[in-house]
Parts: structure tokens; sequence; C-alpha cells
């Protein structure tokens, strides 16, 4: 993503190659449960990772199936 998202193609004043598209994020952690803890590798838990993305049990729920129902449509 961050070759993507460079000043001058994706941002900036003449950074428009995205105009008017959307994007879905889907996070996958991908690494060893141990590596998750303030002794891992990565120094922090995977709750404290994600918080920023955090929301209700009801909006994670409502976001599923709005996402699934997004991809799905492109099929």
């Amino acid at each position: 993503m961050d070759d993507v998202f460079t000043h001058g193609w994706a941002y900036g004043s003449q950074g428009d190659k995205l105009k008017g598209k959307k994007l879905g994020i889907a996070m996958s952690i991908g690494d060893k449960k141990e590596n998750y803890l303030p002794t891992g590798s990565v120094s922090f838990t995977v709750d404290e990772v994600i918080a920023p993305f955090k929301a209700s049990d009801e909006d994670i729920n409502q976001s599923a199936k709005d996402y699934i129902k997004y991809i799905f449509q492109y099929k």
C-alpha cells in the first residue's frame, strides 16, 4: 500500500488516481501469538494494535454483513 498511496499519484495537487474509488480493508495478523505480547517482537497485544479499529459487537456484526455484500457485488 505504501507504494500505491504516494504523493503525486494518490494524493497531492496532482494525485487524483484514486478519486471516486472505494477502498475496503481486511486485517490479518499472520504472525505467532507469542509475538503479540509486551515481551514479544511486536511489543503490543493484538487488542492494542487494533484499538483504533474497534467497535461494538453490534457494529462489527453489521460491518461484516455489509463487507460481504460489498465483496460479492463484484464477483
